[in-house]
């Protein structure tokens, strides 16, 4: 199998699991995301518990104890697990988010930010990926003052999962600022998630527990030419982030990366021999006995002992 389609396929199945989690959240479930029904049990998502929670002044009934710190623990594990990964799977916010991007990009249209990029960089620019994290502390602040999961009514993901049950005044409402956090991509390509969203914020901080699906980077391919910051959803610049706990799991910078010079680590990063091109080539083992090499590995050119961080051909 080449390996270009076996990531075409991959985004293939990504695209699936984005709208089969938009049609369960604005069709088939009774609620909004925020909170809502399934059978006969109740789920809420895990920053309108942490609302409920500073709300109620961090008093847990004793009877909810146990399922509380079980449901914390599935949430936490299930974030050092797959880290953002709900940004890009699964988030009907991230879903319209990359379909604007998709409509813009075949338009040839240009953000405010990315045509004034190659001239003054970072450079006073006004916005911060911490400004997130503001937000999520202002959440939390105002449910403590006001007792109630402010944040909720206002929450543009609740508020597309609402859409089919809500009506007249207020869907209106709620509809124009789902428009503003569409519209918001003309300045810059997913504004809202990179630095205003509160969930995205408290995933962040989570997430850097995550050592699981990271992508590592081939020194001795990399030319640092920074396109990976373009290529990036969220806009990493992948050859010298660290970290990655903003990492949303789309694998988008595989495929595009011109020198081929990233690939995906199934635990830690930058490791000497990456996890991804075994991977690769243990799914293609069912196919038969077809024999290729992952896009990374392709032209592999001799590698020099000395060069600092290079890594040995699997």
């Amino acid at each position: 199998m080449n390996p270009r389609r076996l990531i075409q396929r991959i985004q293939r199945i990504r695209h699936l699991s984005q709208a089969f989690f938009f049609i369960l959240f604005t069709l088939l479930v009774v609620g909004s995301v925020c909170s809502f029904i399934i059978g006969n049990t109740g789920v809420i998502e895990p920053l309108g518990a942490l609302q409920i929670l500073v709300a109620s002044g961090l008093s847990i009934p004793q009877a909810k104890i146990i399922a509380f710190t079980f449901a914390a623990g599935i949430f936490i594990a299930a974030i050092m697990l797959l880290g953002r990964a709900w940004c890009s799977w699964a988030c009907p916010i991230g879903v319209l988010n990359e379909l604007t991007d998709h409509i813009l990009t075949k338009r040839r249209f240009k953000s405010i930010v990315e045509m004034r990029a190659k001239k003054v960089g970072d450079k006073g620019r006004l916005w911060l990926k911490e400004t997130k994290y503001f937000t999520l502390g202002v959440v939390l602040l105002s449910a403590a003052v006001t007792r109630s999961p402010v944040w909720c009514s206002f929450c543009p993901i609740g508020t597309i999962c609402r859409g089919s049950v809500a009506g007249g005044f207020v869907a209106g409402l709620e509809m124009a600022l789902v428009g503003a956090v569409v519209a918001a991509n003309t300045y810059e390509k997913r504004f809202f998630c990179k630095y205003i969203c509160p969930v995205a914020g408290l995933l962040t901080l989570i997430s850097r527990l995550n050592p699981f699906i990271k992508p590592s980077v081939r020194r001795d391919r990399c030319k640092v030419c920074a396109e990976c910051k373009y290529i990036c959803p969220e806009g990493l610049m992948v050859c010298e982030e660290k970290s990655f706990a903003e990492c949303t799991k789309c694998l988008v910078c595989i495929s595009k990366c011109p020198y081929g010079a990233i690939s995906i680590s199934l635990i830690g990063r930058g490791s000497a021999q990456p996890v991804w091109p075994k991977l690769v080539k243990y799914l293609a083992k069912p196919m038969g006995s077809l024999r290729f090499r992952p896009m990374c590995l392709q032209d592999q050119r001799p590698l020099n002992p000395s060069d600092q961080g290079s890594t040995e051909p699997v």
